[in-house]
């Protein structure tokens, strides 16, 4: 008996949840929300300024620098310019002890004055044989002998007068000269301080000839070089001077290639007027450089451009093709 009243519960509680899912069910389809139509936005065609441009990057460098050396070794016992000095070409810049080289001259000068003896000497004796020998009073052998003498003695002043000439070049250059007007923005000696100029020239100052006028060296990549000629504008922001844009020329693009872990690019230079002062050499520039520029051109967003309907839209009733003009503000 207890059985059967089981089963029978189980029925009606089975029939229960079907007609409690179908009446859930049609409320839900009841109350479904209608298709909504789609939100098209709308903006006007205007005009305006359009340009097309690349961008780069490299370092702001004086457009001449010459780096000043020493020819000769020794130790630096004055320096006469700092870091920022302006100089103008033929100013002292350092001076090397000279006490070496004023020995050399001297020796030199006093192998120059034997030499000179002995050319005068060899002169004597030589014009002596010429007479004995036309007196028959000595060989030819011993008359040869004589003019050889005099043209050793004559090879010998002229061998002590290039020594005495390279030891007066060797003590001028005990002082540095300025190569170039400009200001001096590198010092690499300090008074007290060996050079050695055996090998290789020492660099001592790096002068730049005129900072009002600066160079940026930019790599435009391979994809891009093609659009950049001499020329066009540029504008570039250093993160010394935030918010500041300032602006050049390109004025040579290169034909060499800069290959960089299998990237090729090109060198563009680009002249700079910083006649402030404001630019200084080695800052990094964020180049921007405009390829190409259009004025009182339509103005559209690219998202019209990009825009796709939903496969079930219906654009229109027939395939009539209906004119209408566009405005612009």
């Amino acid at each position: 008996m207890a059985v059967k009243k089981k089963s029978k519960w189980l029925k009606w509680l089975l029939v229960v949840l079907v007609l409690t899912g179908i009446g859930v069910g049609a409320v839900a389809y009841v109350k479904r929300p209608k298709d909504e139509a789609l939100d098209f936005k709308t903006v006007p065609v205007t005009k305006g300024e359009i340009t097309q441009a690349v961008t780069a990057n490299g370092a702001l460098n004086p457009v001449r620098t010459v780096t000043v050396g020493s020819q000769i070794s020794g130790i630096i016992t004055e320096l006469k310019v700092d870091f920022n000095s302006k100089v103008r070409e033929g100013d002292e810049l350092a001076k090397i002890d000279p006490a070496t080289y004023e020995r050399a001259l001297a020796r030199a000068v006093a192998d120059l004055a034997n030499s000179q003896a002995g050319l005068e000497l060899a002169k004597f004796n030589a014009k002596r044989a010429k007479q004995l020998y036309a007196d028959k009073l000595i060989s030819e052998s011993e008359f040869e002998q004589a003019e050889v003498a005099l043209q050793q003695a004559d090879a010998n002043v002229k061998i002590h007068q290039a020594s005495v000439d390279s030891a007066k070049v060797d003590l001028d250059r005990t002082t540095i000269y300025a190569p170039i007007s400009g200001m001096v923005i590198s010092r690499k000696v300090d008074a007290g301080q060996t050079v050695a100029a055996s090998f290789n020239t020492p660099e001592l100052f790096t002068i730049a000839n005129d900072l009002t006028k600066m160079q940026i060296e930019t790599l435009v990549s391979e994809a891009d070089v093609g659009g950049v000629q001499e020329g066009q504008k540029v504008t570039f922001a250093v993160d010394a001077f935030f918010g500041r844009k300032f602006s050049g020329r390109v004025n040579q693009v290169r034909f060499a290639p800069i290959t960089n872990q299998n990237v090729v690019s090109y060198t563009a230079v680009v002249e700079v007027d910083n006649k402030d002062l404001k630019l200084r050499p080695g800052m990094t520039a964020n180049a921007t450089i405009i390829t190409a520029q259009r004025t009182n051109v339509l103005f559209v967003p690219n998202a019209a451009l990009r825009f796709r309907l939903p496969e079930n839209v219906v654009v229109g009733s027939t395939n009539d093709t209906i004119a209408k003009a566009v405005g612009t503000n």
